[in-house]
C-alpha cells in the first residue's frame, strides 16, 4: 500500500535531509533519479531505502526497504524539477584514516553546491584520491550530489577545517599548487606524480590560509580581454594539465 501521507514519519525523515543539519544529524543524503541510483548499487553505497512512486517499474535494486509513495508524495520530497519518481536514501560514509595521499583537491571555500558537485565530478574522471571540502557547500546536497553525476560515489570526499587538511599534506610531503593570475603557466608542464590542488571560493579566490601555504601557484592563460574563468571549468583544465601534462 503506498504512503499518500506527506505527515507520514518516514516520509518528513527524508525530506528533512534536503537540509544540511538534518544530513549530518542523521548522517543520510538524497540520491535521486533512475540513472544516480542505479550507479549509487553499483559503486557498493549503502542505501537505507528506495522511495519510488506508485506503479513506477524499477528493478535490479538491490535494497530491503523499497517504499512506493503517491505521486503528490513524491513530489514533497523531491529536489527536482521534473522528478523521475525515484531516489534513494544513502548513508554518508563514516570517517575512516586517510592513508596514502598521491593526487588530491582541497575545496576552499566554495559556496555553490553545483561547483562543488561538478569538481568533484572532473577529481573523478581525473582520478584524484581525496577530495578535502574546507569551509564549502555541503557535498551531499542534492543539488551538489545532481552536479558529481555519480563522482561522490567514485572518490572520498573529506568534510574538514583547513588546518587539518593543510597538516595532513605536510605530513605526507603532498605538494600544494594554487592558481593565481601571476602564476606560471599551467601549460607546458610535466605530469605530476603527487599535488593537491587547491580551488577557491567563487568570489575572493585562494584564501591566504592556502597562498601562504603554496608550493607552486600556476595561471591558466587567457586571451580576448578575459580575466577569469568559473572555478569548476578552471579546475578541470588546471587538473588535466597536471595530470597528462599538456
Amino acid at each position: 500500500m503506498p504512503i499518500t501521507s506527506r505527515q507520514n514519519p518516514f516520509i518528513k525523515r527524508v525530506a528533512s535531509l534536503k537540509q544540511k543539519k538534518y544530513r549530518d544529524e542523521f548522517g543520510e543524503y538524497i540520491v535521486e533519479g533512475e540513472k544516480l541510483v542505479r550507479e549509487a548499487t553499483a559503486t557498493g553505497q549503502q542505501i537505507s531505502a528506495v522511495v519510488i512512486t506508485e506503479g513506477l517499474k524499477f528493478s535490479d535494486i538491490e535494497c530491503e526497504n523499497i517504499v512506493e509513495v503517491s505521486e503528490s508524495v513524491f513530489k514533497s520530497i523531491s529536489d527536482e524539477m521534473s522528478p523521475q519518481g525515484v531516489l534513494a536514501v544513502v548513508k554518508i560514509p563514516e570517517s575512516r584514516a586517510i592513508g596514502r595521499l598521491s593526487r588530491c583537491i582541497v575545496l576552499d571555500g566554495l559556496q555553490d553546491p553545483g561547483n562543488v558537485g561538478a569538481i568533484i565530478r572532473i577529481a573523478a574522471a581525473c582520478g584524484i584520491d581525496h577530495v578535502f571540502a574546507v569551509s564549502c557547500a555541503d557535498p551531499y546536497s542534492p543539488k551538489a550530489v545532481r552536479s558529481s553525476m555519480s563522482g561522490i560515489f567514485r572518490t572520498t570526499v573529506i568534510k574538514t577545517d583547513r588546518n587539518t587538511a593543510l597538516n595532513e599534506l605536510k605530513a605526507q610531503n603532498v605538494p600544494i599548487v594554487v592558481a593565481d593570475m601571476d602564476g606560471k603557466n599551467v601549460f607546458g608542464g610535466e605530469r605530476h606524480s603527487s599535488f593537491c590542488l587547491v580551488a577557491g571560493n567563487e568570489g575572493n579566490g585562494i584564501s591566504d590560509f592556502f597562498m601562504n601555504a603554496a608550493d607552486e601557484v600556476i595561471s591558466v592563460p587567457m586571451q580576448n580581454g578575459i580575466e577569469s574563468l568559473n572555478v569548476a571549468v578552471a579546475t578541470g583544465v588546471i587538473l588535466y594539465a597536471l595530470v597528462y601534462g599538456l
